[in-house]
């Protein structure tokens, strides 16, 4: 179970060296809340931010980095991270040469079907996710073409031309628009790269090629529905995964007193039951008598077609929770999951030895 950086670590364990039965993770089940990482762009780039850690590190080779001291590799992390483009931070998972690691996106392999299959996913994610990490000065579309080829350099014209035109509505202009609906083209935008495409990838491959796999599908919108919001109505650092259990077996809402204010605790109770139901039976709906939560099905149209569960809602019913129909966009991942921003037929990074760089 994992959210952010953590669920975005589950994600790359569910295609790790291209799903190969003889390194398969070690679980039979997951939770993943709001996956997120920012998809390397261009191989270069990793060679790049290297260069640069080792240049801010004083450094001049790999040898020579291991033996900096860590206020020195901390002073130079802090300060690559703080040159990265809003919203990225440099570092995270990258495409390795290794076909035992990482050969391609997660996205791309789970579209080639190279992922670990028979394990019973519950994914989510929250309906503000992109906003924290949405730049401030984007609010028309010619900035958000240039926000998108500033992070993403490779990105072919026509692709930059479909995102600002036809893939994230118009970016409103003038005094009477409302700040919010200035910047949902741009937090849309990171939401599906970043987020919440992440899961449909995942759901897409699962129903196309491990159909007897169960995966339920989350939408969370209690307020404030921002990025991380949902791990205060699931899970707190106060207390060990094994007494949170045996609270909500004993039928105890959790957390009590370390619940920020904005937490509504019938629905953290309802979100802890059904994960933990989850988590010992491989079923969210057992022994509870609450709002049933469909299997994702895209096979009857009729009955349960793309169902997800929505926890709370912005405007109308903020304490209730119903299943509703799927509200992401599915031709907008379609875009995404090819990884149009990177270029094709690219030199994988090569090492080129203990003592130096990692070289095209």
């Amino acid at each position: 179970m994992g959210q952010s950086a953590g669920a975005s670590s589950i994600l790359h364990h569910l295609v790790s060296a291209g799903g190969d039965e003889e390194l398969k993770p070690p679980f039979s089940q997951a939770i993943l809340q709001s996956p997120a990482f920012f998809p390397e762009g261009d191989v270069s780039e990793t060679n790049f931010n290297y260069l640069g850690f080792q240049f801010l590190s004083n450094a001049f080779s790999l040898h020579d980095l291991r033996s900096r001291d860590t206020d020195d590799l901390q002073r130079a992390n802090r300060q690559v991270i703080y040159n990265s483009p809003y919203s990225s931070f440099k570092f995270g998972p990258t495409v390795d040469h290794d076909p035992y690691s990482l050969p391609k996106l997660p996205g791309q392999l789970l579209l080639d079907n190279k992922y670990h299959k028979g394990i019973p996913l519950i994914l989510g994610h929250t309906s503000l996710d992109g906003l924290l990490f949405s730049p401030p000065w984007v609010r028309n579309d010619t900035a958000l073409g240039e926000y998108v080829q500033y992070v993403y350099p490779q990105t072919p014209d026509g692709v930059l031309q479909t995102i600002k035109k036809d893939l994230y509505y118009s970016v409103p202009n003038g005094k009477d628009a409302l700040e919010i609906s200035k910047i949902n083209a741009v937090f849309d935008l990171l939401d599906d790269l970043a987020i919440s495409c992440n899961n449909n990838y995942l759901t897409k491959a699962v129903l196309k090629n491990d159909a007897t796999t169960p995966v339920w599908r989350y939408l969370f919108s209690a307020r404030p529905a921002i990025h991380g919001a949902d791990v205060y109505f699931t899970v707190s650092a106060f207390l060990p995964a094994h007494l949170i259990v045996y609270m909500l077996i004993r039928s105890q809402y959790y957390p009590t007193e370390e619940a920020p204010s904005f937490v509504v605790p019938d629905m953290a109770k309802l979100m802890q039951h059904k994960f933990v139901s989850f988590i010992l039976n491989g079923d969210p709906n057992t022994g509870s008598k609450d709002t049933d939560w469909p299997q994702y099905d895209e096979t009857n149209i009729l009955n349960n077609y793309r169902k997800v569960l929505k926890f709370g809602d912005l405007l109308i019913r903020p304490n209730e929770s119903s299943v509703i129909t799927d509200p992401l966009k599915q031709y907008r991942c379609d875009l995404w999951q090819p990884a149009p921003y990177r270029p094709s037929g690219e030199t994988l990074l090569t090492k080129q030895g203990a003592d130096t760089a990692w070289e095209l």
